[in-house]
């Protein structure tokens, strides 16, 4: 087995059984951010913006101290990360507003996490090893049923940051690097507490021009949320 068969048959094995998996756990959208995920997914679909309707105490605070709450409608999404929003808003346009749309973007996320790992397993434990870590990996009941079918958008971003660390150890291309670190912002903006420790290390290998590139890169992916959290 190569590494792309690897890869294939992780994302496509996990992608099967969470399918079966929904069908026999999943009773519907029982968490927060569930729920607020595709309502905030649901008015992207319906060309509302990047927007919601439902607020965190402390958010209105922020809101009312910049005399901004909204005094009717939908107001500025605060607390959430827009990569997986803009998924599940895709989703629901395809597919109407219904669980199984926000359910879809989960086992994307998945499968998608599992074929990463087994991407950068497959140097160190070959194409079924690299299999079975990513299987083990995405069918914990911790990823499976607590992320999952729960629907956080942690599973986005450990699949792009697994593929941005990859990317920074093995990559000779700067606008991959790039790309790859603008994506792990827009998954999770805490992905800025890495950064120092990659700018350091990229330092001190004196890649200053291609750190340089890359970070002129991930600047422009994130630009335009960027600006939306400013205003």
């Amino acid at each position: 087995m190569n590494r792309r068969t690897a890869v294939l048959a992780a994302f496509i094995t996990v992608t099967v059984l969470f399918s079966v998996a929904q069908v026999r756990l999943f009773s519907g959208g029982q968490s927060f951010e569930f729920c607020h995920y595709g309502e905030i997914g649901k008015r992207l679909a319906n060309g509302e913006g990047y927007s919601t309707g439902v607020f965190y105490p402390a958010e209105l605070a922020i809101l009312a101290e910049k005399k901004s709450t909204p005094t009717s409608g939908a107001g500025p999404v605060l607390s959430r990360f827009p990569l997986h929003a803009a998924l599940v808003g895709l989703s629901i346009k395809l597919f109407g507003a219904r669980d199984g749309a926000v359910l879809l973007v989960q086992g994307f996320e998945l499968a998608l996490a599992a074929g990463v790992a087994a991407f950068i397993f497959f140097p160190l434990v070959g194409g079924w090893g690299a299999l079975s870590a990513a299987l083990l990996f995405a069918l914990s009941p911790s990823m499976l049923r607590g992320f999952a079918l729960w629907g956080y958008p942690d599973l986005l971003f450990a699949a792009l940051l697994l593929a941005f660390n990859h990317a920074f150890l093995t990559c000779s291309s700067p606008r991959i690097l790039g790309v790859l670190a603008g994506l792990c912002w827009l998954a999770r903006p805490n992905f800025i507490l890495f950064l120092p420790v990659f700018l350091y290390v990229g330092w001190k290998r004196e890649d200053r021009t291609f750190c340089l590139r890359a970070v002129i890169d991930a600047c422009i992916i994130v630009f335009p949320f960027a600006v939306y959290q400013l205003v």
